[in-house]
């Protein structure tokens, strides 16, 4: 029996691409339209060059690019830098909505956000998009940001897109 490929079962979303010092420019990430998909896994890799203490908060909107109101995520960050034994390991569990990010953690490290659609149920609204924002407190480097969305409310072999338009 055939078995669904990955991005077959997943929604695939490049949230952030890598640009000339965007980790100290202060960023706004794509907007990922959840309304069709349960789980949202973001995953954020930074160079050898990230420097300085920027925040990164996931905000929850009614609308694409909506700042209406933060977002409580679980993250956990690699144990070890990239390329090296270890670099898949991650460390515990923690929350935040608004996450300080240190030169220890996302130098050539990774950080892995996740937010279900049941966290954008806040004070008593249901929000159906999320847009991660990184603070201008860097002060040098290079990120990137991939977003998998998972737990699909309506099987289909090829998801429609989540990218607002």
């Amino acid at each position: 029996m055939a078995t669904a490929r990955f991005s077959e079962s997943h929604g695939i979303v490049p949230v952030q691409i890598p640009v000339a010092d965007n980790f100290n420019a202060g960023d706004t990430g794509d907007s990922i339209n959840m309304a069709k998909y349960n789980h949202l896994t973001l995953i954020m890799i930074g160079n050898a060059d990230c420097a300085g203490t920027p925040t990164l908060i996931c905000y929850a909107g009614l609308t694409d690019g909506g700042t209406d109101a933060s977002v409580t995520f679980n993250y956990r960050y690699s144990t070890d830098e990239a390329e090296t034994h270890g670099a898949d390991v991650l460390d515990t569990w923690a929350t935040s909505a608004i996450l300080t990010l240190t030169e220890a953690s996302i130098q050539s490290g990774m950080l892995i956000v996740e937010i279900s659609a049941s966290d954008l149920l806040i004070a008593g609204v249901q929000y159906q998009y999320v847009t991660p924002v990184i603070s201008a407190a860097g002060s040098d480097g290079e990120y990137a940001i991939i977003g998998i969305l998972s737990e699909p409310r309506y099987a289909q072999s090829v998801m429609p897109t989540a990218i607002p338009v």
